[in-house]
């Protein structure tokens, strides 16, 4: 990176953003200029984020493991400009014994640790195609 303005204009979208990685790298782009879609299922802590940067941080209260609503969000998005980068940042773990393993369990956390971030780039990726 040459320069923070590096970021100045650029629109990202960020998952998990209500919390730990996600909360950081979002108010690290907005910091930098960068417009931030932050997603996430907490509103109380979204929207303490977007106390901190109202003019560079978008908030949507969101289950990422709903493609539709996930779609209809990302799309909106694109709608007022095209996407610069996304993270995924939303995840869950349960740390079991083998002897307790449970299939539900696990594809749940496949489903948003995985999945969901396949799904967004997916999305983006081929908004950006279609731009």
């Amino acid at each position: 990176m040459n320069s923070l303005k590096e970021f100045e204009g650029k629109r990202f979208i960020i998952t998990g953003a209500s919390s730990g990685i996600g909360y950081k790298i979002s108010t690290d782009l907005a910091r930098l200029g960068a417009t931030v879609l932050a997603l996430g299922r907490n509103s109380e802590k979204l929207e303490s984020l977007k106390k901190f940067f109202p003019d560079k941080i978008e908030i949507e209260v969101l289950d990422v493991t709903d493609f539709a609503q996930l779609r209809v969000v990302v799309e909106k998005f694109v709608e007022r400009g095209k996407v610069d980068g996304c993270v995924h940042s939303a995840g869950i773990n349960k740390f079991t014994p083998l002897r307790a393993f449970n299939w539900t369990v696990f594809d749940k956390i496949m489903k948003i640790n995985l999945h969901a971030g396949i799904e967004l780039a997916r999305l983006v990726s081929s908004k950006k195609n279609s731009n």
